[in-house]
């Protein structure tokens, strides 16, 4: 295998270029069976406005940049944005990226001399090369290539120890030894290439690319601080991403290839009806705007498959390494947080073997996560928070 190690980013955010704050920028919510595109602007407070939502199905990989401008094209049509837009912000699910939590504990020389922003900086290209290293073999082993060149998205400190004693920031403290536990994102080169693509066909400039994990992870620090110790279930189309969150940060994340795209399938398939029909009947369906008859019908097919879907998850959580206790509060994101069956499905006997620090208790990640941005549209609020979240990007690059 063939590794490269690129410069290390100064930022914690992989940022394309350095511009003066715009007035209005995309988000595009890159998943593994949809493209969703959020249309934003400053406010003069600093908070954002919602000016516009949009989706878009994509069968595979291959119809994602027609369905990013499929979507954004849906917002233009209806948005009234007084700004042009030109900067475009990307969000990846985990299944597109290779998320690690690296651990260090280091023994200074001179435990009497104030930690430097020198030191610390030092420290964390440490860790940051020890994570290219892996992130390359893991990406390479999903991939199935053995020349593989990584890119870092995001990193972020989950903690930081002086002397066994948490510290918010290390700078100027003094003592004899740091711990410290990163967590960082990569993507491939290639993966990186294939967005630039999106932006050169929507005529727009890249101006970050994130994964969106981080961002719903940043959106729930802002609400809760340090002492957010929670699981994050994001459902999306083809994946469902587990994140478990310590002190505010991403201690590790596992996907399953499941999530709410099966359920369209599936109805499409049992009920003999094209996708675009099938997602139509699952969204009447949330949006309980179904007839008693089709309630029925659709709602054993959800439940059939929210099953199969809460096995999945089961596994998962037996699959992480390093975890002896999980916090009890679990939060649901995504596209499919918003189908009450994949909640149900979570409740009763499917923890008992799951080692959790109490019985798990289930919140939506929603409007009350995002009180950063105005809209008047609650409902995308809930149901989309996050792919929304992505506009925290925006406030770590402009310095909003």
């Amino acid at each position: 295998m063939t590794l490269h190690l690129p410069e290390i980013p100064r930022g914690f955010l992989k940022r394309t270029q350095k511009n003066q704050a715009p007035k209005s920028f995309l988000a595009l919510d890159i998943g593994t069976a949809s493209v969703k595109a959020a249309l934003f602007s400053f406010l003069d407070n600093g908070h954002v406005t919602l000016l516009g939502f949009g989706r878009a199905h994509a069968e595979d990989s291959a119809q994602i940049a027609d369905a990013g401008l499929s979507a954004y094209n849906s917002i233009k049509s209806t948005a009234e944005n007084p700004y042009p837009v030109k900067n475009i912000i990307f969000g990846l699910s985990a299944k597109e990226c290779y998320l690690t939590t690296t651990s260090v504990k280091i023994s200074r020389k001179n435990p009497q001399s104030p930690i430097t922003q020198k030191e610390i900086a030092q420290m964390t290209e440490k860790i940051q090369n020890t994570s290219y290293i892996e992130s390359a073999q893991a990406l390479a082993d999903k991939i199935g290539s053995d020349d593989v060149q990584t890119k870092l998205l995001n990193s972020d400190y989950i903690y930081t120890k002086v002397d066994g004693v948490e510290v918010a920031n290390l700078d100027g403290y003094k003592g004899e030894t740091v711990e410290a536990s990163l967590f960082s994102a990569f993507t491939t080169t290639e993966k990186i290439a294939e967005l630039s693509k999106i932006a050169s066909d929507l005529n727009l400039k890249t101006a970050a690319i994130t994964s969106n994990i981080y961002t719903i992870v940043k959106a729930i620090k802002r609400k809760a601080g340090l002492s957010g110790n929670r699981v994050i279930i994001d459902i999306g189309g083809g994946a469902t991403d587990v994140a478990v969150i310590f002190g505010g940060g991403i201690a590790a994340c596992l996907s399953i290839s499941l999530g709410a795209s099966d359920i369209v399938d599936v109805i499409a398939k049992d009920l003999k009806v094209g996708i675009p029909d099938a997602q139509k009947l699952l969204d009447m369906y949330v949006g309980k705007n179904l007839d008693a008859e089709s309630v029925a019908k659709v709602g054993g097919l959800i439940a059939k498959v929210a099953q199969m879907w809460s096995a999945g998850i089961e596994h998962l959580f037996k699959e992480f390494e390093g975890i002896k206790v999980f916090p009890g509060e679990i939060i649901l994101a995504g596209w499919g947080s918003a189908i009450s069956e994949y909640k149900n499905s979570l409740t009763g006997e499917w923890s008992k073997d799951i080692p959790f620090k109490s019985p798990p208790v289930f919140g939506n990640f929603g409007a009350d996560y995002l009180d950063f941005i105005k809209s008047d549209k609650k409902d995308i609020l809930d149901k989309e928070g996050a792919t929304l979240s992505l506009s925290l990007a925006a406030f770590e690059l402009w310095h909003h």
